[in-house]
């Protein structure tokens, strides 16, 4: 590849445009992400329950996923450190640590014929509405046509039909179509396009920031308390008896007083 460079902002604009993406990276990680969220899961504890190996023909099977090898060196410490499992470096978003697998770590990424990029599957897993970019809009509901919608439904019917493994049972086989239609395939009608198979996670960081600003109040009370306890007198004061002037003597010690007096 020969780039031409005929200003200082074009030749800026490549080397930020090459840091981001990497020569060969030409698959979007975000989008692969929410396919491989997916496949994780909901379709992997499928496989399990049937006692069945993903063929290698399959788009599912992990040994053909691009980002696979960089995906499992990943570590997460909630709510928002990721380190680097080759390394050890450690990042402060995700975003940032695909960046350093772009630029440092790019042997691990898959090379060869069979190797997919999941993110040319988002037609099929529907990756906007299951992250949470595209909702459902008054039109797009009004406008839906089942016919529109049963094209692409064949087609990730055909897709799948290289990921169920010959030699199993007619149940099993039966039970492994029908749920990677469920997961997939059956979303592709008007009625249920703008579902998601996925559980929506907590925000952890909002949670987080919740319980850090909660916490830091309660300790800004605990030590305004303590403070006035230890090192004013407003507590003192209002515990100490005040004079009564009303307060009498027994008559037997008002006696003895003038008797003394007289002395």
């Amino acid at each position: 590849m020969k780039l031409e460079y005929t200003s200082y902002e074009n030749l800026v604009y490549y080397i930020t445009l090459f840091t981001v993406l990497g020569y060969n990276d030409g698959c979007s990680r975000e989008r692969s992400r929410v396919v491989r969220s997916v496949i994780t899961e909901k379709i992997y504890p499928l496989y399990k329950s049937v006692q069945a190996e993903i063929p290698d023909t399959c788009i599912l099977n992990k040994e053909r996923d691009i980002y696979a090898i960089q995906e499992d060196q990943k570590y997460n410490e909630p709510p928002n450190k990721w380190y680097c499992n080759i390394c050890g470096k450690g990042f402060m978003a995700e975003y940032y640590l695909d960046l350093h697998f772009t630029n440092r770590h790019k042997e691990y990424i898959r090379q060869g014929e069979d190797v997919i990029c999941l993110a040319d599957y988002c037609d099929l897993y529907r990756c906007d509405i299951i992250a949470g970019i595209q909702t459902a809009e008054f039109w797009d509901v009004s406008l839906c046509l089942e016919e529109d919608m049963e094209d692409i439904k064949q087609r990730c019917k055909e897709v799948f039909s290289n990921c169920v493994p010959k030699g199993l049972s007619k149940n099993a086989t039966l039970a492994l179509e029908e749920g990677l239609n469920e997961i997939v395939c059956n979303f592709h009608t008007c009625k249920k396009y703008w579902e998601t198979p996925l559980e929506k996670p907590r925000d952890v960081s909002v949670m987080y920031t919740v319980f850090t600003v909660f916490t830091f109040i309660i300790l800004i009370i605990y030590y305004c308390i303590g403070y006035q306890y230890y090192y004013t007198d407003t507590f003192t004061d209002m515990y100490e008896p005040s004079f009564n002037p009303s307060y009498k003597l027994p008559n037997q010690q008002v006696r003895q007083r003038i008797v003394n007096t007289d002395r």
